[in-house]
Parts: C-alpha cells; sequence; structure tokens
C-alpha cells in the first residue's frame, strides 16, 4: 500500500509540473503573440499623406473600371489560357482565365495592406496566429519563408513557342493513357520561356510533391510572383493554403482568408470560392455569414452544371479512410477480371454490371464508354431488355471514342421502349421533347417520361421536375418541380440538387431558407472536376505516398470538402505524414480538422474530437467537453462507440455525477445499435455486475468497506479484471472447441468403422452367396 501510495504521489507530482510547465509555456507564447500582433499593427498603420493619396486613387480607378465594366488597362496585354480536364488540375478550376496587369497587382497589394490584410476580420477578433515573419525561422528543419505580399515586377511577352510546348504537355496529360512525366517536362521548359499556366502547374506541382520534387521554397516564390505580376487566383488559392497550413510559412488563417478571397474575385477559381465560402459557413477567422456564403457556392454551382451531362457523369468516389479497413469502396482488379471472365460465359449479369460500371466510372475503374458499349451489346444480344436502353444512351450522348449517331440511338430507344424499359421511355421522351430524329411533340414525351418516372427512373423525374420549374406549358409549378427534383435527388443527381438550391434560395412557392440553399450548392460545387482529387490523393495514400495524399487533402479540406478533413486528421492522427511537424503541433492540427469535420456532420470526428479532450491530445484534459462530443455523437448519431465510451464515463464518475445504472442502460444501447460492440459491452456488463455486487455486499453483510476495499485495489483493476475475463473465456472457447473436435474425430472413426464392418458383412455375404451358387 505505502508503495502504491508512493507511485501515485509521484504521478499527481509529475501531472502538476507538466501542467506548470504548459502553462508558463503558454504565457511566453501569448506575450509573444502580443508583441508580434504590436508589431504588425504598427508595420500596417498609414504613416504618410502619399499612401492615402495612393489609396485613394486605387479606389477611385477601381470604382471607374466597374462602372464601365473593364477590368484591364488598355496598355497591359491579356494572357488567356485553357485548362482542359487533366489527371491533377493546378488550378482546381480547369478554366480561362484573364491575367491582369501588374497595376492591378499592386492595387490588390494596397488594398490588402489598406485594412491590414484582413478585410473581412471582425473588430477585436484575436489574431494570435498573426505573425510578422521578418525574421527567418525554422520549424523542424523547414525554413519559414519571409512573407511578405506579392511583389510586381515587370511583365513582358510570352513567346508563341512556349504556348506550343505548353499545349503539347497538356496532351500527354489528357491522352487514354496520361503519361504526366512527359507532360511536366513540358510545362517546366513553358514555364522557363515565361508561360503563365505553366508557372502555376510547376509550382503547384512543387507544393504538393507530386510529379515533380517537392520544394516549398521554389512553390512559395513562383506564386508569389504569379500573384503579384498576373493577379494568378490559383496562385492566390495556394497561398492561402500554405498560410491556413502553415506550410513553409507562419501559420495565419486571416492571411489565408485574404488570399483565399482575392483569389475568389472576378472570375477566380472556383476552389478558392469554394474556401471563402466555407469560412463564411464554419465563421472560420470571419464572422458566419449565410448570404455571403451563397454567393460564393451558387457562383461555383453555375460553373459546375454546364458540365454535368444528363447521366450525371462520372462517379467520383470519396474514400473516408477511417472507414478504409476493408477497402470497400475500390474494385480489385481480379474482382473485375472475374465479372469478365462471366461476363464472356454469357453471364448477363456481368454484362451489365461491366457495361455500367465502364459507362460511369469510378470505384478505382476509368470512365470507357467504348468498353461499355461492348459489353451492353453482349448483354442485348443475350436478350437483356434494359441494354438496349443504355446502347441508346451512349450513341445519343456521343464520346470520343463512340460518335453521337441519333438514329441509332432511337432505334434500341424504340425497342427498349417495346419492352417498358424505365431508360428505354426515358431516352424516347427526350427524343420527342427536343426533336431529335423524330417531330418535336410534348404530349408524347411528357407520357414516355412520366412512365419512366413512375419506374423511379431519376433522370426523368429530373426532367419532367425542369419541364415544371421553367413552366414550358403555361406557367411554373415550382410545387411539382420540387417534389421530383426530391424524388431525383435521393438517387444523387447533381442537377436536382442544384434546382433544389435555386427554389430554396430564391423562395419559390416556398419559405426561403439560406442554410438549405447554401448546403445544396455547396453539394453541387464539390462535384466539380476538381475533385478527381480525392481519388488522386487516395491512389497514393494505397501507394503508401503519405505526404503527396496529405498535401492534396490539405487542399481540398481548406476547400471545405468533409472527407478531405476527415483525412487530414486521420493522418496526422496515426503519425503517416507530419511534414516537419512536432507531436504536439501535430495533433493541434489533427485536432482542428477533426473539429471542421465534426461541424459538419461526421459521426468519426465528433467521436475522436471527444478522445483529443479525454486524453489531452493538442489540449487540455477536459472531461465534461469529452462528454459533450461523446453525448452529441450518441444523441444526433446514434454512434455505438460514443454510447460506450458515456457508459464508461458514468461507471466511473469522470466528467460527471457516478452512476452505475445509467452506465448499463448506455452499455446495452450501445450492444442494441452494433452488433461489433457485443463482445466489449458484454465485458464491460460483467464487470458493472460485479461492481455493483460489491456495492450492495455492504448492505447486506454491513462489514466489508468498500472505501478501503478500493484503496487496497490496484487503480487499474478493472482493466485487468476484462483482461482475466477476455482470458477465461477464450480458454473455455479453447476447451470447447478441442472438445468438439474430439468428438468429431470420435464420430467419424466410429462412422468409418461401421462403415468398415458392413463393407465386410457385404464381402462375407456376397462370397457365401457365390459358394452357394457354385
Amino acid at each position: 500500500q505505502q508503495q502504491q501510495q508512493q507511485q501515485q504521489q509521484q504521478r499527481e507530482d509529475e501531472h502538476e509540473q507538466r501542467r506548470l510547465e504548459r502553462e508558463e509555456a503558454e504565457q511566453d507564447q501569448l506575450e509573444e503573440e502580443r508583441r508580434e500582433q504590436q508589431q504588425w499593427d504598427n508595420e500596417e498603420q498609414w504613416q504618410t499623406e502619399e499612401d492615402r493619396m495612393h489609396l485613394q486613387k486605387v479606389e477611385e480607378n477601381e470604382e471607374e473600371r466597374t462602372l464601365h465594366g473593364d477590368h484591364q488597362y488598355v496598355d497591359e496585354p491579356e494572357y488567356t489560357g485553357n485548362m482542359d480536364d487533366v489527371a491533377y488540375d493546378a488550378s482546381g478550376s480547369g478554366e480561362s482565365e484573364s491575367v491582369p496587369s501588374s497595376d492591378y497587382a499592386a492595387e490588390s497589394t494596397a488594398s490588402a495592406e489598406a485594412v491590414g490584410g484582413v478585410p473581412m476580420m471582425q473588430a477585436g477578433q484575436s489574431s494570435g496566429d498573426m505573425k510578422s515573419g521578418e525574421d527567418k525561422k525554422t520549424q523542424k528543419g523547414v525554413a519559414l519563408q519571409e512573407e511578405t505580399w506579392p511583389e510586381v515586377e515587370e511583365v513582358s511577352a510570352v513567346p508563341e513557342e512556349a504556348t506550343e510546348i505548353f499545349e503539347a504537355g497538356k496532351v500527354f496529360m489528357n491522352a487514354s493513357t496520361p503519361a504526366p512525366s512527359k507532360a511536366y517536362a513540358k510545362f517546366v521548359t513553358a514555364a522557363d520561356m515565361g508561360h503563365v499556366e505553366a508557372r502555376e502547374y510547376v509550382a503547384v506541382a512543387h507544393l504538393i510533391g507530386d510529379h515533380l520534387s517537392r520544394d516549398w521554397t521554389k512553390a512559395y516564390d513562383m506564386l508569389n510572383k504569379l500573384a503579384g505580376n498576373y493577379g494568378s487566383s490559383t496562385a492566390q488559392f495556394y497561398l492561402g493554403v500554405m498560410h491556413a497550413f502553415g506550410i513553409s510559412v507562419n501559420t495565419s488563417q486571416s492571411k489565408a482568408l485574404v488570399y483565399y478571397t482575392f483569389g475568389a474575385m472576378e472570375a477566380g477559381t472556383p476552389l478558392a470560392k469554394m474556401a471563402t465560402g466555407y469560412r463564411y459557413v464554419a465563421g472560420a477567422a470571419v464572422q458566419e455569414d449565410c448570404e455571403t456564403a451563397l454567393a460564393y457556392y451558387a457562383s461555383v454551382a453555375e460553373e459546375v452544371v454546364p458540365h454535368v451531362t444528363v447521366s450525371g457523369g462520372e462517379v467520383i468516389t470519396r474514400t473516408r479512410l477511417t472507414d478504409d479497413a476493408d477497402s470497400s469502396t475500390q474494385l480489385s482488379e481480379d474482382l473485375v477480371q472475374f465479372y469478365q471472365y462471366r461476363a464472356l460465359k454469357s453471364d448477363t449479369q456481368a454484362q451489365m454490371a461491366l457495361g455500367q460500371l465502364y459507362m460511369q466510372g469510378g470505384q478505382g475503374v476509368r470512365r470507357n464508354l467504348q468498353e461499355s458499349l461492348h459489353f451492353f451489346t453482349m448483354a442485348h444480344k443475350a436478350g437483356n431488355t434494359n441494354a438496349g436502353g443504355f446502347i441508346g444512351q451512349i450513341y445519343a450522348e456521343g464520346s470520343e471514342n463512340v460518335p453521337q449517331d441519333n438514329a441509332t440511338a432511337l432505334r434500341y430507344f424504340k425497342e427498349a421502349a417495346q419492352e417498358n424499359s424505365p431508360l428505354g421511355h426515358y431516352g424516347l421522351g427526350m427524343f420527342y421533347m427536343n426533336g431529335q430524329g423524330v417531330p418535336q411533340d410534348n404530349a408524347k414525351a411528357l407520357d414516355h417520361l412520366r412512365k419512366a418516372a413512375r419506374q423511379g427512373w431519376p433522370e426523368a423525374q429530373l426532367q419532367l421536375g425542369i419541364f415544371c420549374f421553367k413552366g414550358q406549358r403555361g406557367s411554373p409549378n415550382y410545387a411539382e418541380a420540387m417534389n421530383y427534383f426530391t424524388q431525383a435527388s435521393q438517387s444523387g443527381h447533381v442537377l436536382a440538387y442544384y434546382y433544389l438550391a435555386r427554389i430554396n434560395a430564391e423562395g419559390l412557392q416556398t419559405v426561403r431558407s439560406c442554410p438549405t440553399a447554401v448546403a445544396l450548392y455547396k453539394n453541387v460545387a464539390e462535384r466539380g472536376k476538381w475533385a478527381k482529387q480525392m481519388m488522386t490523393a487516395y491512389s497514393h495514400y494505397k501507394a503508401k505516398r503519405y505526404d503527396v495524399a496529405l498535401m492534396l487533402y490539405i487542399v481540398l479540406a481548406e476547400a471545405g470538402y468533409e472527407v478531405a478533413q476527415s483525412n487530414v486528421a486521420f493522418l496526422l492522427d496515426n503519425g503517416l505524414a507530419r511534414l516537419g511537424l512536432s507531436t504536439h503541433s501535430t495533433y493541434q492540427k489533427a485536432i482542428l480538422h477533426w473539429a471542421r469535420a465534426a461541424g459538419q456532420g461526421a459521426t468519426a470526428a465528433r467521436v475522436r474530437l471527444g478522445d483529443y479532450h479525454y486524453y489531452g491530445l493538442g489540449t487540455e484534459v477536459d472531461f465534461q467537453n469529452a462528454a459533450l462530443h461523446y453525448r452529441l455523437a450518441s444523441d444526433q448519431q446514434q454512434n455505438a462507440q460514443a454510447m460506450f465510451n458515456l457508459g464508461f464515463m458514468h461507471e466511473n464518475g469522470i466528467g460527471m455525477k457516478q452512476d452505475l445504472h445509467l452506465a448499463k442502460r448506455m452499455y446495452d444501447q450501445a450492444g442494441r445499435t452494433s452488433g461489433d460492440a457485443s463482445v466489449p459491452v458484454g465485458l464491460a456488463l460483467m464487470k458493472l455486475h460485479a461492481k455493483l455486487y460489491l456495492d450492495w455486499l455492504p448492505w447486506a453483510l454491513g462489514a466489508i468497506d468498500v472505501d478501503r476495499l478500493s484503496k487496497v485495489l490496484p487503480d487499474d483493476w478493472d482493466i485487468s479484471l476484462m483482461t482475466i475475463l477476455a482470458v477465461v473465456l477464450g480458454v473455455v472457447w479453447l476447451l470447447r472447441r478441442a472438445t468438439h473436435q474430439h468428438n468429431e474425430q470420435q464420430r467419424l472413426l466410429a462412422d468409418a468403422a461401421a462403415a468398415a464392418t458392413a463393407a465386410a458383412a457385404a464381402a462375407a455375404e456376397a462370397a457365401e452367396e457365390q459358394g452357394d451358387a457354385q
């Protein structure tokens, strides 16, 4: 007992010492932040009348250009480019961007400095993360860059040869079998010749560490010049990412917000708009503002919708690493080959499955309409009625490998409609509505679309909703349109989300709801082609290139993707990638991303957030806060792990009053919620019943001092008891298994002996019969 008391006292002394050290470190950090904040404020004060006059001139020029609708000076050259869909989109937008002159960049710099670099910050808001960055510092061997606003350099004309080299690089990236090494060799050459988009690709590649070697110093320098000289929205966005996460620079959410805001201006990159919109939704470094977030997300959604095909387009798989234990989101090559084998053996179900898989892509399989047409044709020849409808859809949409052919599509649609196929009715209805190969007839179109919609075909429900929304047969009927869109949205159709967002944003025959509209527009914005980076990041994760995967997830997490936020926290939490961060800093950034993901409804993130407060990872130990997160996950999301944790805290009186009966209720609820929790719940209930029995004994006998008994027992007696019970159960199971195997062997031996006896008797009888015959 004396030894245990000494150990307990030693642990308490160590805990107190660590607490004092943390408090001292926090005081030093706060003092340093106050000094740096004072220095920042002093630097941002206007010193001369000349600065005030310059700002006034900037505002007058901006107002004049806004009134005239001209956002580019007459004397400046205009650089335009087209970022096609590539395996890795450096800008995240894939859209053509005009590059302003150095004067416009100077105005942007002056505007940022005019408001202290944080135009959206509220008065009195904490800015402890704002660093001056004038002195170069190091973070685990990584040199921090000098944090300066983009400098303006003279812009020279880009040689035509550079554009040709850049376009050749994009051809390599967009090939059916991409060749990124050859593509980036072209991009580097074009970038050295001054091509702006090529510089964006190269800078982002150096930042991510994909296709080119990771070089944060070079990436920061290139992005800084692109933002300063050309007003590149892509560069603005990635500079914001570096400041938000503290990559090669001091972490500053306010500076990140400045870069995101400038990157989202005018025809900015969609990722910058999404990052800015998300901050207004979550209230990150800015006050929550639903209407501002709505404007940003609606702008991105308008860019996404024109590229969405009628069938919804390619499927983009978002794999949550916390749920990736069984790799259920990816189809293995062996499984695909098995389906192909079954398809060649005339298995129509395998043929249809492969046809749809290659038609939509996803689950680790690239979209290939030619392969899809091949398998659908096999199923159609075998007599599958729905296969003809899919063939018609492929010919109706067309692609690089399968040219559009309305006559062939119409023939297959009619054949499928005669078999009452929903896809056949839908395709035929669209042909009548658009007058493709047949005279336009809205009555016949609506008749076929309704037949398809009654069979639950989401595209038909969507088209009927659009028909009612636009009022093509009179005044719009938004209520009926909303009904059709709701049905189509249950299948995850992007356009259904888009029109529901418009109805809620504009209050069309319904109560206007800004939060609902923002959530729907956000869903549409996250379906853009930049979301392919999610699958690219997962591919790097499976290949154990964790640093590259983490960087890609960080980019998407800043844009507000909840799955990416969870994956960033997961990689940091498990120590798979740290990017040079210390253990404490890693936990701090992990808890930040767990909190952001939990704010968007991620159950596992909410539970993990409770764990961080319970164990004091990246924050102080706070049992009450931990219990709060567990309760939210339990009540709102019915999470069995959270229920079990609450039961444990009720049982031991951690962060709340001890209540053994309430603990039993939480354990029982966890067992009913998830079958996987049955074993730990069973062990916990056995321990709980033992504790209840010990509480009952003093009342029954009046002789046992439970407090004294608890002092005699070791601190972790409950864990030891559970371990002993688990071992006992394991031994019992092994004994029962051995007994069962022994009995089974005895039964087999008995059966063999009986069989041998029967065989001998049969042989004797046969011999006797043969002797009688002789």
